[in-house]
């Protein structure tokens, strides 16, 4: 019996292919949990593309899941068991602006917002996965170093992974 072969990926720059796009809450009409992604949704007035102002990396929007030790007695071996699932630390950073009144990412995203994050990592194409994280803002905080940025913190409540964009 031959083995199977795992084909070569097509391999991509996320630099021009990631699109990130923030839905408030209250837009997306949940007060809590997951949400079923809607194409009218993704093209509402209340959604804001972040895509131009994030600087890479992404930071977080993972998890990890711990592993728990079970001694046996009767070996000297201890093998492990699946434990605690944990969402890791997740931030964005942002350009940004000089110009006043204030039309960068400090305008859109506030200490406590809560709502949708969705990183498309192939675009938004018909189909293609995205995941949608569940997130509340914690207060940016502003980096002045050679080039003006925020970073923006996020709590993550849930993520749901290759979601495909709906038609």
């Amino acid at each position: 019996m031959a083995r199977t072969v795992l084909p070569k990926s097509n391999r991509y720059n996320v630099r021009g292919n990631t699109e990130v796009l923030w839905i408030p809450r209250a837009a997306a009409g949940v007060s809590a949990g997951p949400v079923t992604l809607t194409a009218a949704m993704l093209i509402a007035a209340t959604t804001v593309e972040l895509t131009n102002d994030v600087i890479p990396p992404i930071n977080g929007f993972t998890s990890d899941t711990a592993d728990v030790p079970v001694p046996d007695l009767g070996s000297l071996r201890t093998f492990n068991i699946e434990g605690e699932t944990t969402i890791a630390a997740s931030s964005m950073d942002f350009y940004l602006s000089s110009t006043v009144p204030v039309d960068d990412v400090r305008s859109v995203l506030h200490n406590g917002d809560e709502g949708y994050l969705v990183i498309a990592d192939n675009g938004l194409a018909v189909g293609a996965p995205v995941d949608v994280a569940e997130v509340t803002c914690k207060f940016p905080a502003k980096a002045r170093g050679d080039v003006a940025r925020v970073t923006v913190p996020f709590s993550i409540a849930g993520i749901q992974e290759n979601v495909p964009v709906p038609a």
